[in-house]
């Protein structure tokens, strides 16, 4: 279908891996169709029922319930990750409370979370309610942008925690982020944590923090009109963002005053 629209959609599919966490079904399909598997979201399997139940049956059959559970859980969620593309080479790493699964007590889970991770240098923390860790201002008028401090307020992140939703933590390196990983892994919360990253350093994350990949939804790129995109440069910014949110045009902007030695990559 995609090469009969008129636009650019982006594919992505996802599947479960074995009890071991590998994935030897889809990949090899995949790649015999002519895609190159290498960004997926992964997720580790951490995601647990952790709300109050009625119990109902005798222990082993309650017990056994709740692990079936368990199973479903991670698998909705992630069906209802994005499998987006991402030129960039940073590891995205979500975790995320769901409505009537886990969501009691959710809030200082996740804050013990993110303060616990605090340490290990991250380039960014966000939610989707409050945003990141850098902020605008309403005080600030447009031109007080160029000379503002741009220094990443993580515990502002970690303190406006109000309510269950994912919380992202943004690492330019694999040490970082597999540090970040054991941490939440150890702490064994019961909250779904997906990575968005690439296939390998995903797998390897996963050994270092001694767990094994739940699920894995590969991020296949861009099919349809093609042509209509943006040059590859621009793409390599603009899809820094799994769901589009960068404007072409600003990163174009930003590229050519960067050419132009207005800006440097360092100062925006």
């Amino acid at each position: 279908m995609e090469k009969e629209v008129d636009t650019v959609v982006s594919l992505g599919v996802g599947t479960r891996c074995d009890e071991h966490g590998e994935e030897n079904v889809i990949a090899p399909i995949l790649k015999r169709l002519g895609y190159k598997i290498e960004r997926a979201k992964t997720n580790m399997g951490l995601g647990k029922i952790t709300n109050p139940v009625e119990a109902q049956g005798t222990e082993q059959e309650i017990e056994e319930n709740r692990e079936e559970q368990d199973g479903k859980f991670d698998e909705l969620i992630l069906s209802i990750a994005t499998a987006a593309l991402k030129a960039s080479m940073t590891t995205t790493l979500c975790s995320l409370a769901q409505h009537g699964k886990n969501d009691v007590d959710s809030i200082p889970k996740l804050e013990e979370i993110f303060r616990d991770g605090a340490s290990i240098q991250a380039c960014q923390y966000r939610d989707p309610v409050h945003g990141g860790a850098l902020r605008p201002s309403r005080e600030l008028r447009t031109s007080a942008n160029w000379k503002r401090d741009f220094s990443p307020d993580f515990r502002a992140v970690i303190d406006g925690i109000d309510e269950p939703a994912s919380v992202v933590a943004i690492f330019d390196n694999q040490p970082a982020a597999e540090q970040f990983l054991k941490v939440v892994a150890e702490a064994d919360l019961g909250l779904s944590v997906n990575m968005s990253a690439s296939v390998e350093g995903a797998e390897e994350c996963c050994k270092f923090a001694g767990i094994t990949r739940h699920s894995v939804g590969y991020s296949l790129g861009f099919e349809g009109t093609t042509e209509k995109l943006p040059n590859t440069q621009i793409l390599t910014l603009a899809t820094m963002c799994g769901h589009g949110m960068i404007s072409s045009s600003l990163a174009k902007k930003m590229i050519d005053w960067v050419k132009e030695g207005r800006r440097t990559p360092k100062k925006p």
